[in-house]
């Protein structure tokens, strides 16, 4: 999440652990942005696909928490649910905070705060999000109009997510395997 709020291209004055996870970061975006599977669904958003990108990366947030108990992991004997994994991000999120960037340091309290990666399965929250993130953008865009777009087709919807997010954990492990 870091990535999201450091700009530029010498990371040179951060931690490398830190220069790897936002390389990562990046690198998924890129991978992201130009999938077939997500391109395709951008194309099914008619009039919201020029905010497709955004209106989707917070679906599959939703979709991603809905489904957590599903999704692989890296160590098939680890097993943890949503809250647990919630509660460790937050409590590294506290740990480095430190170290933080003004504007991420305040953004990650307010996450830990009102437990924003455990609330994301829940659809109410999902329009919340949607509707937040639309007005901080200039256009003022209805990104709320995914929501019913994604009722029509939850199933079709949720199995190209959880197929993608197949494909991009094999891209990052074979990522980290090169690195």
């Amino acid at each position: 999440m870091l990535g999201d709020f450091v700009k530029g291209s010498d990371l040179s004055y951060l931690p490398v652990n830190w220069q790897h996870g936002i390389r990562l970061h990046r690198a998924i975006d890129t991978f992201t942005d130009n999938h077939d599977l997500v391109q395709g669904l951008k194309v099914d958003l008619g009039d919201m696909r020029r905010y497709g990108g955004i209106a989707l990366d917070i679906l599959f947030d939703h979709i991603l928490a809905k489904n957590f108990a599903y999704l692989p992991v890296s160590d098939a004997s680890e097993v943890i649910d949503l809250p647990g994994f919630s509660a460790l991000v937050y409590a590294d999120f506290k740990h480095q905070s430190h170290l933080h960037p003004d504007n991420f340091r305040l953004v990650s309290q307010r996450m830990a705060d009102m437990d924003w990666l455990t609330s994301y399965q829940y659809e109410d929250v999902l329009e919340r999000v949607l509707q937040r993130t639309s007005q901080r953008i200039s256009s003022k865009p209805q990104l709320v109009k995914i929501v019913p777009w994604y009722q029509q087709r939850r199933e079709h919807v949720d199995a190209i997510c959880l197929a993608f997010y197949k494909q991009l954990v094999e891209m990052v492990y074979s990522s980290a395997a090169v690195s």
